[in-house]
């Protein structure tokens, strides 16, 4: 759906393009020279084309001011929301032998033990986040117990993952290297797989069981946490360490020097894998490479919008500049017969102000309508409240106001003798 909203997007921009210098150049090129030297212009007060162009101009103009609100509001809450994980200063190291990962895993712990700033060592076959290979993989595994259909997706891990992370334990043990069984069909399952069993006790049981296959039997269930990006629903999740290789190395740190923790990991990597590349990142700058799209999304029409609302303002103040040129005389009739300054900049900026908020009128339900639909494809959004909407219709006001306010003010300031006299 992005690549529409995108392409909605240069649509708006060239059709605001369009019309706010089209309309004024055609009606300049319409206007005798001798005419326009004289002032003595034929623009009609109330066109209605002039109107329902300067209405159009802002609509899309403040269309793509919310959507450029809402898509960032968006992108920041994805970017907050709860995982379930702590995703500080974690390194991500990808191994270039994931057949020996577990092996290589268990060397780089031991050469780690005694430093001071590495807490946990650990991996997987799957990558926290979206690293610098962009890639993920995601197994589910379905199996019938008491008659109930479970299902899970399935993720090899090494020792001290949970830990690692952060994750809770709720009931029983984590995987233990203390315990010899626990390399060998010996299962950590969410509290989404622990609900589908609809039974107490589930520690100690075995699942998955058939003829090929004596099952796992399930020492620990951990509280739920987001393996992949937060654009999907939470789903179901069983670790094992007696699943395939592992192709991913986890590390937390400490807080200090996190590139110097790096370092440290680069020079034992290239012992353990010479002459490979170190490639590497920090897990929590993996998570939020999962919004990229968004975030990029974003970008785009936020410079999208800017240059929609400056085009608008200028087909706007060309049009102010026109009509004030029209109504000079009556302005300086005005001003001989008592107007104030403040009186006679309302009476031309009113129209104009009334065509803008017409303008805003027909983009708050519009937008409302694109970006509801458009969060509809988030397993997790965000809310839409009315003040967003507000704060939109408040800049556009203010931004039209600035526009024509030093113009407006000019005119009505202007000597009306000047503006009286005959050519």
């Amino acid at each position: 759906m992005q690549p529409v909203f995108i392409l909605l997007a240069i649509c708006l921009l060239i059709f605001v393009s369009f019309v706010a210098g089209g309309y004024p150049s055609w009606l300049m090129i319409r206007m005798r020279a001798v005419d326009t030297l004289k002032g003595k212009l034929s623009l009609k007060r109330n066109s209605r084309l002039r109107s329902s162009l300067i209405i159009a101009q802002f609509a899309i103009a403040c269309i793509m001011i919310g959507c450029t609100f809402i898509i960032y509001h968006q992108f920041r809450y994805l970017q907050k929301a709860d995982t379930g994980i702590n995703q500080d200063y974690i390194i991500s190291v990808q191994l270039h032998y994931p057949e020996k990962g577990r092996e290589t895993i268990a060397k780089l712990r031991s050469r780690l033990a005694a430093n001071p700033k590495i807490l946990t060592v650990s991996g997987s076959d799957i990558n926290m986040g979206r690293g610098s290979d962009h890639r993920t993989s995601k197994t589910t595994t379905n199996f019938l117990e008491n008659n109930q259909q479970i299902t899970t997706n399935m993720a090899s891990i090494d020792f001290d993952y949970l830990k690692t992370f952060g994750v809770k334990i709720l009931e029983g043990r984590d995987l233990d290297r203390s315990f010899a069984t626990d390399t060998a069909n010996r299962i950590l399952i969410s509290e989404s797989v622990a609900r589908q069993f609809r039974e107490k006790n589930l520690i100690g049981k075995t699942i998955g069981a058939d003829s090929n296959f004596k099952g796992w039997q399930i020492v620990g269930i951990f509280k739920d946490f987001h393996l992949y990006t937060m654009e999907e629903p939470l789903e179901p999740l069983s670790l094992t360490i007696s699943g395939g290789p592992l192709q991913y190395v986890f590390v937390k740190t400490t807080s200090q020097d996190l590139l110097a923790s790096m370092d440290i990991l680069k020079k034992e990597m290239a012992f353990l894998e010479p002459g490979q590349d170190f490639i590497a990142s920090f897990v929590n700058e993996n998570i939020d490479n999962w919004y990229q799209a968004e975030k990029m999304m974003s970008l785009l029409f936020s410079i999208a919008a800017a240059i929609a609302i400056v085009l608008s303002c200028s087909g706007l103040l060309a049009m102010v500049l026109l009509i004030i040129q029209q109504r000079i005389k009556e302005i300086g009739i005005r001003k001989v017969l008592g107007a104030s300054v403040q009186s006679i900049s309302l009476l031309v900026s009113r129209e104009f102000l009334m065509l803008v908020g017409i303008g805003i009128a027909i983009a708050i339900p519009v937008s409302w309508f694109l970006m509801s639909r458009w969060l509809e494809s988030f397993a997790y959004r965000m809310q839409i409240r009315w003040w967003m909407f507000g704060i939109v219709s408040l800049s556009a006001l203010l931004i039209s106001l600035a526009t024509i306010a030093g113009h407006t003010i000019r005119a009505a300031m202007r000597n009306p003798v000047n503006s009286l006299r005959s050519e």
